[in-house]
C-alpha cells in the first residue's frame, strides 16, 4: 500500500508518496486543475498496488477542495485538519514538508483517520456560491467602514445628513463634492437635485 499526501494552493499541489515503510518513493508537482487530477489519477494506476490513501490539506478551504479534488481524481481522501494537530508550533512550514507529513500520518494513523466523502456536485457548486457570498459581504463591510472612517475625519456633516453613506444619492453627493468647483456652482446656482432625491 502506497500513502500520498497533498498539501493544496491555488496554483499548484505539492504530491508525496510514501511506502509502509515510510521512505519516500515520489515526490511531484501537478497543476490546479483538471489535468492534474488526472495525473494523480494516472500516478495511482502506475502503482503496483493501486491502492493509495489520500490525506490532503488546504488552508483556506480545505474540506471543499479536498472533497473535490477526490471526486476529480477518484482516490479516497482523509480529513486535511489532522496536520494542525501533529507540527509542532515552532517548526518549518512548507508545500513539500506539509505533503510529506500528511502522508506519513496517513501511514502512522490510519485506522484512526476519518474519511471524506465527496459532496455531490449540486452541493459543491452552492457551498462555493455561499463562500463566494460571504466573501462579497466580507468585502463590502470593510469598504463601508473605509468609508464611513473617511466621511467622520473629512465630511462629518455627510454623516448626519444621509441615513446611509451608501446610498446612490449619498455616493452621487460625495462623488459631487470632491470635486470643489463642482459642488460650490451646483449650490450656488440653487441645484436642488441632491435634496430633492434626499
Amino acid at each position: 500500500m502506497y500513502f500520498v499526501g497533498i498539501d493544496w494552493s491555488d496554483l499548484h499541489h505539492d504530491v508525496a508518496v510514501l511506502n509502509e515503510k515510510g521512505q519516500e518513493l515520489k515526490y511531484f508537482t501537478i497543476p490546479h486543475n483538471r489535468k492534474g487530477m488526472e495525473l494523480l489519477k494516472e500516478s495511482e494506476h502506475r502503482s503496483r498496488t493501486g491502492k493509495l490513501r489520500l490525506p490532503a490539506r488546504n488552508q483556506k478551504r480545505s474540506s471543499g477542495a479536498v472533497s473535490a479534488g477526490s471526486r476529480l481524481s477518484g482516490l479516497p481522501a482523509q480529513n486535511p485538519k489532522i496536520v494542525d494537530y501533529r507540527r509542532k508550533p515552532s517548526g518549518a512550514k512548507s508545500d513539500p514538508i506539509d505533503a510529506r507529513l500528511l502522508a506519513n500520518i496517513g501511514r502512522s494513523d490510519l485506522a484512526q483517520l476519518k474519511r471524506l466523502k465527496p459532496d455531490a456536485e449540486l452541493i459543491a457548486e452552492l457551498k462555493m456560491l455561499t463562500r463566494d457570498q460571504d466573501s462579497f459581504i466580507q468585502e463590502s463591510t470593510r469598504l463601508t467602514n473605509k468609508l464611513i472612517a473617511c466621511l467622520k475625519e473629512y465630511y462629518p456633516v455627510a454623516l448626519a445628513f444621509f441615513s446611509k453613506p451608501t446610498l446612490p444619492v449619498a455616493l452621487e453627493f460625495l462623488q459631487a463634492l470632491s470635486h470643489p468647483g463642482t459642488g460650490k456652482r451646483s449650490y450656488r446656482s440653487g441645484d436642488s437635485s441632491f435634496s430633492e432625491k434626499a
